[in-house]
Formats: structure tokens, C-alpha cells, sequence
């Protein structure tokens, strides 16, 4: 049986779980929806249009993003050579700390080397610090350092090397607050398994979903997270995130936290 006739048969039996031809839902046709349906109901795989449309979608997004690779690559090392040297650490010291490698810490630095999201949260649980301290905008002399708003042109947002997930820094820059927001795009099939070494206070996250599906595993702990689902941790565990779809997974990624103290 072709995919339309199984779907237009779907639609006979069970009217209100799939919109009449020619109707959409969620900006959709009917047929976008005619796959199998795995834990929550989403589809583990997506027509042709639909990826080509995401395609052009990534595209796009990641043509802009390219163009200001550079200038990431500029802000993450001197993020965290500031860091460093806020806490008297030698390249040594950090290379002891994170497990990344005195060489590779020197070539962030010097923005010779993109660096991917593992070795970033090294680094992070290294200097103490969370992951998204590395893409924060410098505040300017002419802008308050409490300023409460962050404007969506002003957000930086970050590709990762390795599996091209991207991730957006939320929060306003400079305001001395417990909680950090994250928005990811999490692209299909990608796998990041994060090592999330232990810092001086505790680190609690929480997980958003917003579109599509995320297998998060905590430990040893395997969760599925649907649209609209939420789920709490703390990073003091290994953390791997696995997208088992062929669409884009969106979430929000909350972080609190007691300002960590800056190690001696």
C-alpha cells in the first residue's frame, strides 16, 4: 500500500487524529504525516518536502552563522583566556582540571581551532564556569552591565563542529542573576555525549521541549522527551542527547546555579 492510500486509510478510521486532504495542520498537509508514529506519538521519519524544506531552513541559518564564525571563535578564546587568568591558572593547571590537552587549550586561545560543544564543557568544568559563559557578548562602555533586556538581534548563537547542533545564548550579558537560558536546534540523527565534570556548587538544568523528540540519558537513566515535556538534572553525571528522528528538535535549556566561585 502506497504512504497516501495507508494515510488516507488512517484518516477514514480515526477522523480527528489526522486533518481531511487538503487541510493543514501545523502549516502542514495531511500526507506530511503519513509515516509511523514511535513514543509520544511524533513521526521517526519525515517526507521528502519536509526535509528539503528544513534543508533550506539550515541552509540559510547556517550561511549567516558562517559568516560569523570568526568572530566566535574570536569571542570564545578570549572568554576563556579571561577566565583563566581571572583564576591564576596555567595553561597547565586548566589542562589538569579538564582534561583537554595544554596544546588544543593553547590553540582555542589563539582562536587557531573551533572547538566543539564536549571539549567546550570540559573547559567549563575546568574553569568552574557553565558552558554558555563562553558565547556571552562583551558589554560595551555605553551599555548598562544590568541591563534586564536581550534583544533577539543581539543573542549569539553558536554552531557546534561536530554535530551541527546550534545553540542560542538567551539571557541578557552582565546581569548578575542564578539563571542562564539556552534555545537549541538539534539536528536529526546527532548524538553529543557531554562528560560534565563536577564544579565547586551544584549546576541544576532543566530540559524544555518545544518541537519534535530528544532522548536524553542521564547516568544510566534513558529519557524520551516529546513537545511540551520537561526534564530536570543536575550536571554531575554524564549526559548524552540523541536525536532519534529525521526532524529538528527544538528545546529551551534553563540553567541555575549559585554564582560559582572562581577557583584560587
Amino acid at each position: 500500500m502506497s504512504p497516501l492510500a495507508s494515510a488516507g486509510k488512517n484518516a477514514q478510521r480515526a477522523p480527528s487524529a489526522a486533518p481531511q486532504s487538503g487541510t493543514r495542520r501545523n502549516g502542514k498537509n495531511a500526507a506530511d504525516f503519513w509515516h509511523s508514529t514511535g513514543e509520544c506519538g511524533k513521526t521517526v521519519s519525515a517526507p521528502i518536502a519536509n526535509r528539503l524544506t528544513g534543508d533550506l531552513e539550515w541552509w540559510m541559518i547556517s550561511s549567516n552563522m558562517e559568516d560569523d564564525s570568526g568572530s566566535l571563535n574570536q569571542r570564545i578564546a578570549q572568554r576563556v583566556r579571561e577566565l583563566r587568568r581571572e583564576q591564576n591558572c596555567s595553561l597547565q593547571d586548566l589542562a589538569e582540571r579538564s582534561g583537554v590537552s595544554r596544546s588544543m587549550i593553547s590553540l582555542i586561545e589563539r582562536a587557531e581551532s573551533s572547538p566543539t560543544a564536549v571539549v567546550l564543557e570540559k573547559l567549563a568544568a575546568g574553569l568552574n564556569v557553565t558552558l554558555a559563559s563562553f558565547f556571552e557578548r562583551p558589554v560595551l562602555s555605553s551599555q548598562r552591565r544590568d541591563h534586564p533586556v536581550s534583544r533577539r538581534n543581539e543573542q549569539p548563537e553558536w554552531r557546534d563542529p561536530a554535530s551541527g547542533y546550534r545553540r542560542r545564548n538567551v539571557s541578557p550579558a552582565g546581569v548578575q542573576q542564578p539563571l542562564q537560558i539556552t534555545e537549541v536546534h538539534f539536528p536529526p540523527g546527532a548524538r553529543v555525549a557531554f562528560e560534565n565534570g563536577l564544579r565547586d556548587r551544584p549546576v541544576y538544568q532543566q530540559v524544555w521541549m518545544l518541537d519534535g523528540v530528544i532522548d536524553i540519558t542521564v547516568g544510566t537513566e534513558r529519557h524520551r522527551l516529546c513537545e511540551g515535556d520537561c526534564l530536570a538534572m543536575q550536571l554531575d553525571a554524564a549526559t548524552m542527547f540523541h536525536n532519534p528522528t529525521e526532524e529538528t528538535a527544538r528545546y529551551a535549556v534553563v540553567i541555575a546555579a549559585d554564582h560559582l566561585r572562581r577557583r584560587p
